[in-house]
């Protein structure tokens, strides 16, 4: 999809596998119930919990709106996801629906979400993988980021396609209790992860946990994998 306003919008979405691309002027890929913003039932199975849920494949998303969008769950369970979310504060690169009952996990794959830190939201704590959420000084586009572990081995390595301020990464590489290191531009910092959901950043917003929204920690790195299609 190269062009659209919203990429993939039903009331349940599953990727299992295959090589997506979207670009979006609003939501990436975006998990909804009741009527649409233009006034009409977004589905026959709207009463149902709007659900999310990525089992696998490469998938690429770069949105004005949010990235990965779910009014009700959302769920990483595989696959490589790319997310190079908005630059406005008004949206974020993972929005989960905790307010609806919602819940926001990662158990298995890869996942780098990079945007705007003024509405960030990463995964909740009761996830089985780990996640970070990391909020550093806005970068621009074309500016490389690199986490890697504390013995310099790169974990991932992304190039921001815009400018943004927030980074969620989770990877099965990643290890309670360890501490690792992020480098975005010349900027370097760490964090340990001290729970299954860490957030750290130096300066202070309203980051969040799946239901909340909003503040972050600290980073450092060197090199890896590109994530951007």
């Amino acid at each position: 999809v190269t062009a659209s306003y919203e990429g993939l919008e039903a009331n349940q979405i599953l990727i299992s596998g295959g090589n997506i691309s979207v670009v979006s002027s609003d939501d990436g890929m975006n998990a909804n119930g009741g009527s649409s913003q233009w006034g009409w039932s977004t589905s026959a199975s709207d009463e149902e919990m709007p659900t999310l849920r990525i089992t696998g494949g490469t998938i690429y998303v770069n949105s004005d709106g949010d990235g990965l969008d779910s009014n009700g769950d959302l769920y990483v369970e595989g696959g490589t996801v790319v997310v190079d979310g908005p630059s406005d504060s008004g949206n974020g690169a993972i929005d989960s629906g905790s307010e609806n009952g919602g819940v926001c996990e990662v158990s298995g794959g890869i996942v780098i979400a990079v945007g705007s830190s003024g509405m960030a939201e990463t995964f909740d704590s009761g996830s089985e993988q780990c996640s970070f959420l990391y909020q550093c000084s806005s970068y621009s586009a074309g500016t490389e980021i690199t986490i890697s572990d504390a013995d310099g081995n790169v974990l991932y390595q992304h190039t921001a396609a815009k400018s943004g301020s927030c980074i969620v990464f989770s990877s099965p590489d990643l290890v309670l209790g360890e501490t690792y290191y992020i480098t975005v531009g010349s900027e370097t910092g760490e964090i340990t992860l001290s729970s299954n959901s860490t957030s750290s950043g130096q300066s202070s917003g309203q980051m969040s946990q799946p239901g909340q929204r909003g503040q972050s920690g600290q980073m450092g790195g060197q090199r890896g994998q590109m994530g951007q299609p």
